[in-house]
């Protein structure tokens, strides 16, 4: 007689995404996605991708189970791409860093959980966004990532920011008021 292991984490957290049932009640989660194509982004994105090198931000390379990518844009940004892949070939959770040329983070995009520390949530729990070091009181704070949870839109976002900031010379009109 076979003993049969209880499923991961991971895989619960799967299952959950591909039924379409909900962890969190205020919002709808997004079923699974399946792995990139780096060369349909490449081709759909060739306005703003200059190319697409194998490599995390660590030097890693790409293995079966992690793609590790580094996005060079035709403005000199970076953004560095970890995706864990499932066997069966669906994005388990992923980190998508975008940097600028000297490796400064703009933002990040990530989708790991974090199941032990509720402190750590956002409503949109897995997704969340952290924002450049500068502009954090500490390492639990997050944003909250309702939309930007696919790499194809988070290249769309930045295609749409560079648009913008190009056509106000690098400098955004727009001006916080002072409390």
């Amino acid at each position: 007689m076979s003993r049969r292991r209880s499923p991961s984490s991971r895989e619960q957290r799967q299952a959950k995404l591909r039924t379409g049932s909900q962890t969190n009640n205020s919002i709808p989660t997004t079923s699974c996605q399946p792995a990139n194509v780096f060369s349909f982004l490449e081709r759909d994105f060739a306005e703003i991708i200059f190319e697409i090198r194998d490599g995390g931000a660590d030097g890693r390379l790409s293995t079966k189970n992690c793609a590790r990518k580094t996005i060079i844009f035709r403005n000199e940004t970076k953004l560095h791409v970890t995706e864990y892949v499932t066997p069966d070939g669906w994005i388990d959770y992923y980190y998508y860093d975008w940097v600028t040329p000297e490796g400064k983070t703009i933002l990040k995009w990530h989708s790991e959980p974090h199941d032990t520390d509720k402190r750590y949530q956002t409503v949109t729990e897995p997704y969340h966004i952290h924002l450049p070091s500068s502009e954090i009181l500490h390492n639990m704070y997050r944003l909250s990532n309702f939309e930007h949870q696919t790499l194809r839109s988070i290249i769309e976002f930045i295609l749409l920011f560079d648009k913008i900031m190009s056509s106000f010379h690098g400098y955004f009109p727009y001006r916080q008021k002072k409390s």
